[in-house]
């Protein structure tokens, strides 16, 4: 059997289906890596208990404040009864970046915390010889530039703010020959009700990309990418345009406030006249100024990010958990 168990955030899967205590028995873990909150994994941490199973708890950004303030009495509640004793119980809460580690702790969590990034895959050069053409290559001009928007929609992710300000800058996006490009799913906001209302040019919505392939060519033939999110744990999309070199304009909510300092992306705020005074001043930089913060982004992304470092810690966590190493240094007490 295999020494580690990790349990997913599903919503009617193996907790739900079947009966957990039997299958805890069957599976006989070491360890149950529990993904999100505000689920049924972590209402049966007093199983885990039971059974004297070492637990893990990865919140992905639900205890930050944007987060905490949705449903809030709802959460209010449900924090009450069952996620702030389940937190508390499990033998480590694990933290995406610092502004996580902070939430936690701001909570009044008393529990160990071990900080470990979102890790990214950083393609070889022969991975990228041949690739699909981009999926807006039938309904943009060729020489257009493409300002990049891949992920879910939903509203916490400024979608409904992006395209307000894509109004406001619409003539200045045309002279200078560039289109947003809206790549995701979700039903929690529609973008392209919000386009048809607005009368936008330059702008598409496309589904989903999932294939790899498809998706690094995604990345590569846009100019720029952006995420003005409100709340974020660690964006996998961010990292991976990043780790294709390009000029990223993301906010705070990114939790990314490192990248600023090494000018490895431009910050950017969550109202729409200041995003569009953002877009203003990137539809003015040169290629040159572009790339220059691309391979800042790339060099600061393959230092910090890369999957080969985060499985690593991870491994680590996991031995500790175990009982078979000592406690991690990324590893501290709130």
């Amino acid at each position: 059997m295999d020494p580690f168990w990790i349990a997913n955030k599903s919503r009617d899967g193996l907790f739900l289906k079947n009966n957990l205590k039997k299958n805890l028995k069957e599976l006989d873990p070491q360890i149950i890596h529990l993904h999100g909150l505000w689920r049924s994994p972590t209402r049966r941490y007093k199983l885990y208990l039971k059974e004297k199973l070492p637990f893990i708890i990865s919140p992905h950004g639900m205890l930050d404040q944007w987060a905490m303030n949705q449903s809030k009495i709802k959460k209010q509640i449900y924090w009450s009864i069952i996620e702030k004793w389940s937190l508390n119980a499990c033998n480590c809460i694990h933290a995406l970046c610092q502004s996580e580690f902070d939430s936690i702790k701001n909570l009044g969590l008393k529990n160990n915390v071990a900080l470990i990034p979102n890790g990214v895959k950083i393609l070889k050069k022969n991975e990228l010889k041949i690739l699909p053409n981009p999926p807006w290559s039938k309904c943009i001009p060729k020489n257009s530039k493409i300002l990049l928007y891949l992920g879910r929609f939903h509203r916490k992710k400024g979608i409904k703010e992006l395209l307000y300000s894509w109004e406001k800058v619409l003539q200045k996006a045309k002279a200078n020959n560039w289109w947003l490009v809206i790549v995701g799913y979700g039903d929690d906001i529609n973008p392209k009700s919000i386009i048809e209302n607005l009368h936008l040019d330059n702008c598409i919505v496309l589904g989903p990309i999932f294939e790899e392939k498809l998706k690094a060519s995604t990345y590569i033939n846009s100019n720029a990418f952006i995420l003005p999110s409100f709340s974020e744990g660690l964006p996998m999309s961010v990292l991976e345009a990043m780790s294709f070199r390009k000029t990223t304009l993301i906010s705070k909510g990114c939790n990314l406030n490192e990248v600023f300092k090494n000018k490895a992306a431009i910050e950017i705020k969550t109202n729409e006249e200041d995003i569009a005074n953002s877009l203003d001043n990137l539809f003015l930089s040169s290629q040159d100024e572009l790339e220059i913060i691309g391979d800042n982004a790339f060099n600061y992304v393959k230092e910090n990010y890369s999957w080969e470092k985060v499985s690593l810690m991870t491994k680590v966590l996991y031995e500790w958990i175990a009982g078979h190493s000592e406690k991690p240094k990324f590893v501290s007490h709130t």
